[in-house]
């Protein structure tokens, strides 16, 4: 079925329990390590002080973040032609989340897979469109990170390197001519079968790579994510840690970008380290340090699966794809 084919899809859809359970042992033992690491006592008392109102902010700003993204995908599915009834649209969005802790988020092109059965559109459609709407939460991490250098200069060469790398991404995909060079390069490895569907994926996304469409989406991205810096800035505040609101949200935009690059689910262990290791140079203590990554990661990664779950067992139920 080619680079994104059915069989591959369908893999990632029949492995999903399996998958889910093996990313749910690994946050597990994160969080154990990050308790024992924290000092049980100063950790448990600090996760003790968190009220329900507290929870519900936390949980409410990472909804806002997925209902603003999910503007962006209507936007981005419009581009690319794709009819579904926005209902069916709404349900397949939601349902990706339950994917967000496969390794790199692949499992999100599951949805890609259930768009063909709502629509009947083909799958590179699909597949341009998951592929699009990642790209666009980077550009509007990095940006964010870009923003919150004023609070921590000292690492503005590595969200430096993440820009150079996007834009010779982006460069790569919509200049016909080094595409051109780069094809049958592509072929020798991975067959020219497979390179001619690249090909047909990346006439695809160059729609959703021209100038006007990257600006809207990555602005939206970046207001989307906004709102989960906001969750982890009044998070510390609330634990007691003076950190500032641009470091905030460097610490929470760079972990993610860095979480996703690699191939561990959902960026676990990874993401984590990264929150812990910018939250000590913020001036946090350990204990603070430990509780905030573990309520952060669970008020918007976990939660995320969640409403990914709920979303999927209600359109299985009404058979919408």
């Amino acid at each position: 079925m080619g680079i994104y084919g059915g069989s591959a899809l369908m893999g990632f859809w029949i492995d999903t329990e399996k998958g889910l359970l093996i990313s749910i042992f690994i946050g597990v033992a994160v969080s154990v390590a990050l308790v024992l690491i924290g000092d049980i006592g100063q950790v448990s008392s600090n996760l003790s002080r968190l009220s329900a109102p507290v929870i519900l902010i936390l949980v409410s700003l990472t909804f806002c973040n997925q209902l603003l993204r999910f503007v962006k995908w209507e936007y981005l599915r419009k581009k690319l032609g794709i009819a579904v009834g926005a209902r069916a649209s709404f349900m397949i969005f939601f349902s990706g989340f339950v994917f967000s802790a496969t390794p790199a988020k692949a499992g999100e092109l599951m949805k890609a897979y259930f768009l063909r059965k709502a629509s009947g559109t083909g799958l590179s459609k699909g597949v341009a469109l998951v592929i699009g709407e990642r790209v666009s939460d980077v550009i509007g991490l990095t940006i964010l990170a870009v923003i919150g250098l004023a609070g921590m200069f000292a690492h503005a060469e590595t969200v430096a390197i993440f820009v150079i790398l996007m834009g010779v991404g982006i460069f790569a995909v919509t200049s016909d001519r080094t595409f051109a060079k780069l094809l049958p390069l592509a072929g020798r490895f991975i067959g020219k079968g497979k390179a001619q569907k690249a090909e047909g994926l990346r006439q695809e996304m160059k729609v959703l790579f021209q100038k006007r469409t990257l600006f809207v989406s990555g602005a939206l991205s970046s207001v989307s994510w906004s709102s989960e810096c906001i969750a982890l800035f009044l998070l510390l505040g609330y634990l007691g840690a003076d950190v500032p609101l641009l470091s905030s949200f460097f610490i929470f935009s760079f972990s993610s970008i860095f979480g996703s690059l690699l191939v561990l689910p959902g960026g676990l262990g990874v993401a984590e380290g990264s929150f812990m290791a910018l939250l000590l140079l913020s001036g946090a203590s350990w204990s603070v340090s430990s509780a905030a990554t573990i309520v952060i990661r669970i008020a918007t990664l976990w939660f995320g699966v969640c409403v990914g779950l709920v979303a999927l067992a209600v359109a299985k139920k009404r058979r919408m794809f």
